[in-house]
């Protein structure tokens, strides 16, 4: 990742989220993916605050702030 990318997701966290949310929400993505049998359904994941969906809300909200196009996060 570049670090003009790590700038606009810092500015993101900063702006709509908490510090180190992209961080937490990929390190809780991981867990869930790493458990036997996991689940993509919500209702089974018996952690509160592990449901893929809320970890998946917090990533859509980062991607939807990001700059996109030429020389933004998704351009060349």
């Amino acid at each position: 990742m570049s670090a003009r990318t790590r700038v606009a997701i810092r500015r993101v966290e900063d702006q709509e989220l908490w510090p180190n949310a992209v961080a937490d929400a990929l390190a809780r993505f991981e867990w869930v993916f790493r458990q036997p049998a996991r689940y993509l359904n919500a209702s089974e994941v018996c952690s509160p605050g592990m449901e893929v969906e809320d970890v998946r809300d917090v990533l859509e909200q980062v991607l939807l702030h990001l700059p996109c196009g030429p020389g933004g996060m998704w351009g060349g």
